[in-house]
């Protein structure tokens, strides 16, 4: 039985009969190629136990120049690019591996290729192909099948390529940066996440030539918390997004791209009206001497309907400052030592307080706290509308942070007390 099971694991393709011994008779172990076939029917067999699940997909693969033929099995699921694929591989019809990464391009990882060939060359053990011309060549013929493959899609089913980019669209990324053929067939079909959930980046384009992005999470989390930037923002924190979005004017005439910062988002916020501008000043002043002991600053705008009272929005330069904290804590002396010079070199940078602490003067809250005299109300105040702004960006409060919420609370419940009596 062993020997039977081996026998059809590598030799079951082979073009010659070969027949196995078994209780007093014979067994023929040799058949021919499934993916040689040409029926639809035998392919989709093959493939659905290859993938285990119907192929999305089958891509005949011809090649004559090196002897080439099989099929690539579009895999139905998404799968991590760098994931690599697992080729099956035959020279002369004997199995060489199941595994085989070399034999198509890096990006092609939502293929599965199973091959014959007649002049690739395999390794010593018979465990690989060797790296020579003859592979260079069949898998650039490869990737040129199925790059005219996604090409036809464009031209004759523009719904099944939307289907394709829908579940293979993180690895296909790639493909936008650094294809130039590809790209222009599948860039309008990339997702995005946005200030107004996802969102292609045809339907992004759509909305306004002129696209705004933030590079990092926590600045994505404080401007969606903020909720009313009249313009859309993408966050561009994930693998390529930054890059395809820096490829948009390239590929899309008139498109503007632009990384904006939290100053930039300031700068967008309707401004507080002239009658009300000294008591804003005012307001403003105060609110910074509140919180100049959390490394903050407060700057009043209008910020939407008025339901929230408070925003946060943090310099990228204070969250690396922070990871850099984080780092010296865990890291050894050698450590310590190297980020203490990246902090002196970046001190004169970080300087300046790297929060700012938005205050709604739209809010009938943060109207109300600028006609409080009493001092202390008001820094205990401002100090909970700046721990209120940083839940409102998903992130947890800090030991120290929640340190202060205690103690602000428990003075503010003091002085209501005492007021009360």
């Amino acid at each position: 039985e062993s020997v039977n099971r081996l026998a059809r694991h590598y030799a079951r393709y082979l073009p010659v009969s070969i027949n196995i011994a078994h209780d007093g008779g014979s067994r023929n172990i040799t058949e021919h190629p499934p993916f040689f076939s040409d029926d639809p029917a035998t392919l989709l067999e093959f493939g659905t136990e290859l993938l285990g699940t119907k192929p999305f997909a089958i891509v005949p693969i011809d090649i004559p120049l090196t002897g080439t033929k099989g099929a690539a099995f579009i895999l139905p699921h998404p799968v991590p690019p760098n994931a690599g694929g697992s080729h099956q591989v035959y020279c002369n019809r004997m199995l060489v591996s199941q595994r085989c990464r070399e034999i198509a391009p890096e990006w092609a990882f939502f293929a599965r290729v199973v091959i014959d060939s007649t002049s690739l060359n395999p390794t010593a053990s018979r465990e690989g192909l060797i790296d020579d011309p003859v592979l260079g060549t069949t898998r650039d013929a490869i990737g040129a099948i199925l790059r005219e493959w996604i090409l036809e899609m464009a031209k004759s089913d523009p719904f099944y390529l939307e289907t394709f980019v829908a579940v293979h669209y993180l690895g296909l990324k790639s493909l936008a940066v650094y294809d130039d053929e590809i790209a222009p067939a599948i860039i309008r079909l990339l997702p995005m996440e946005t200030s107004r959930g996802m969102r292609t980046i045809g339907e992004i384009v759509s909305q306004s030539p002129e696209i705004s992005y933030v590079p990092t999470t926590d600045q994505f989390r404080q401007v969606n918390a903020l909720g009313s930037v009249r313009q859309l923002v993408v966050n561009a924190t994930y693998t390529w997004d930054a890059e395809v979005l820096r490829r948009l004017p390239d590929l899309i005439p008139g498109v503007k791209v632009t990384e904006i910062s939290t100053a930039d988002v300031l700068d967008r916020l309707d401004p507080v009206d002239n009658a009300d501008r000294p008591a804003a000043v005012s307001f403003e002043k105060r609110a910074n001497s509140a919180l100049q002991d959390f490394d903050a600053a407060s700057a009043v705008r209008i910020a939407g309907s008025g339901d929230m009272p408070s925003f946060l929005l943090t310099d990228p330069n204070l969250l690396r400052r922070s990871e850099r904290d984080k780092a010296r804590e865990n890291g050894g002396s050698r450590w310590a030592s190297i980020l203490d010079r990246l902090d002196d070199v970046t001190a004169e940078r970080d300087s300046q307080p790297g929060t700012t602490v938005l205050l709604n003067w739209a809010n009938s809250l943060v109207r109300r706290l600028a006609d409080i005299n009493d001092e202390v109300i008001f820094a205990r105040s401002i100090r909970l509308l700046h721990l209120q702004a940083v839940l409102a960006t998903g992130r947890p409060l800090t030991s120290a942070e929640n340190e202060t919420l205690t103690e602000t609370l428990g003075d503010l419940m003091l002085l209501g007390l005492s007021e009360g009596n």
